[in-house]
């Protein structure tokens, strides 16, 4: 279904103490998350770390796709709000899942310090450049972030075609990294699979806390 926010069903979802507790505690959550991760990858990327010999970079010289990536990526972004927003519980669970993979992925990027592949071509977020002085990442590579927040996204939501949507972006933003050498192609072929143990958790603890699971 389509169409503005469907107040009903967060009105419903309003009335339960519990409920607005467990959001609050999401959202605060969340927020902590995001702050940890600013600090993170500012501590890692000052660290060394080794270089894959990857044999999938050596089929191609970099393109620069920056622009063709972010793109899909603020695309699929607002999409989501419009897929997510009508029902508060695929919006809590969306949330949950997303803390679950930001915390998988400074784990695994602590465990696996990684190098550039020495031919990268830097992907720096065009808006974000215009309101930060600081460099863009480079060392933030095992997983893709962006491969396994897109394809999360498929997986919360209920509509048919815009998984759909969200499965193809995936596609195109994993192949676009890989061909701009941003990443190495384990770092995009590991991340849909963390991506779904974090929706896979995420179902789980709702269902714990007696909020209804997708």
């Amino acid at each position: 279904m389509t169409g503005p926010v469907r107040t009903d069903e967060w009105r419903v979802f309003w009335t339960s103490r519990r409920n607005r507790w467990k959001l609050a505690i999401v959202v605060a959550v969340l927020v902590l998350t995001l702050y940890s991760l600013g600090m993170f990858l500012e501590r890692i990327e000052v660290r060394k770390g080794a270089v894959i010999d990857d044999p999938v970079l050596y089929l191609f010289d970099p393109v620069d796709l920056t622009w063709w990536i972010f793109g899909l990526i603020y695309g699929a972004m607002v999409l989501a709000l419009v897929d997510l927003l009508p029902n508060p519980v695929r919006f809590l669970t969306a949330l949950l899942a997303y803390i679950l993979l930001v915390w998988f992925r400074m784990v695994l990027m602590y465990l696996a310090p990684l190098d550039p592949p020495p031919t990268m071509i830097v992907l720096a977020d065009p808006l974000v450049e215009k309101l930060n002085s600081h460099p863009a990442l480079t060392r933030d590579l095992f997983f893709s972030g962006h491969t396994s927040t897109l394809f999360l996204l498929g997986l919360v939501s209920s509509h048919r075609w815009r998984k759909r949507l969200f499965y193809v972006a995936t596609l195109l933003v994993g192949l676009g990294v890989v061909l701009q050498h941003v990443h190495y192609a384990v770092d995009v072929a590991v991340a849909p699979f963390v991506a779904f143990a974090s929706f896979r958790l995420s179902r789980s603890l709702m269902q714990a806390t007696d909020i209804k699971a997708l």
